[in-house]
């Protein structure tokens, strides 16, 4: 058998292998590392199928389509938000740090100087 999830909102890496043999006796599983890209609702695309030897082809095989769904998922803000912020932290941090740095400095640069004369 053949299994495949996809999607392109996500970071998708599989565990296993796509292509397994499925026994009566055994346990077959298929897994993957699932990791949102975008938040928001989001689909993935699980497709099954099954790959059969032709007769008299050598090692050619042929994809049958078993299932194809497609999945929905819901990502978490919070989740989207702290990815935008751990691959931003450098665009933030100077967006925020450096208007108060100057903020600063104009303050402190100004407590020695008297107040200005105000002729009327």
């Amino acid at each position: 058998m053949t299994v495949k999830l996809t999607g392109p909102a996500f970071d998708i890496k599989s565990l296993s292998k796509d292509d397994q043999f499925v026994g009566m006796s055994e346990f077959t599983e298929w897994s993957y590392l699932v990791t949102p890209l975008l938040g928001g609702r989001q689909n993935l695309n699980l497709s099954v199928g099954v790959r059969i030897k032709l007769p008299g082809g050598g090692e050619e095989t042929r994809y049958y389509p078993v299932l194809d769904k497609t999945i929905r998922v819901r990502v978490n803000p919070v989740f989207s938000i702290g990815r935008f912020l751990s691959a931003n932290w450098q665009w933030l941090a100077s967006a925020l740090v450096l208007p108060f740095l100057a903020w600063w400095w104009k303050q402190r640069s100004q407590r020695g100087k008297p107040p200005p004369d105000i002729d009327l």
